[in-house]
């Protein structure tokens, strides 16, 4: 499979809630991609694209990324994960302090017997200080076609 992708989409967080997005990724024909066994997901949040720090990592081995056993009914092969302590981390290390801030990250799926990133999804994370805390989880579903 030798797949990248110039897409790019956008994830909501609010300050001290957790947030779970749901994403679909496909290949050309439609078919959601089994990552069930042998891939590993990575993602490193920024302020700006050539930032030297990066302010949050999502990865499979802090199961931030989590692959489902095949696709669902609706696709969906990958999950993104903050908890509330994650968008609060965040909220901490963002030096604008600004009521909503865009922030970048690329996800990065790696077959791991090749080392071979397979799919590639830019992404903006617009992220929302509260006035109020409110507590719960926001969810999310993005379908993206891999070509």
């Amino acid at each position: 499979m030798s797949v990248t992708t110039i897409t790019t989409e956008e994830v909501y967080l609010k300050q001290g809630r957790a947030a779970t997005w749901a994403i679909s990724v496909k290949d050309s024909g439609g078919t959601p991609y089994d990552f069930s066994v042998g891939y590993t997901g990575h993602m490193q949040v920024r302020e700006r694209a050539n930032s030297r720090n990066f302010l949050d990592e999502l990865t499979t081995t802090n199961s931030r990324i989590t692959f489902d056993d095949g696709a669902d009914a609706d696709g969906i092969n990958c999950r993104l994960i903050w908890s509330d302590e994650d968008s609060d981390v965040i909220l901490a290390t963002d030096r604008r302090r600004e009521k909503r801030v865009t922030l970048l990250g690329d996800l990065e799926i790696t077959e791991t017997s090749t080392g071979n990133v397979v799919a590639s999804v830019a992404m903006s994370i617009i992220f929302e200080q509260s006035v109020t805390h409110a507590s719960g989880t926001l969810e999310g579903v993005g379908y993206w076609t891999v070509t």
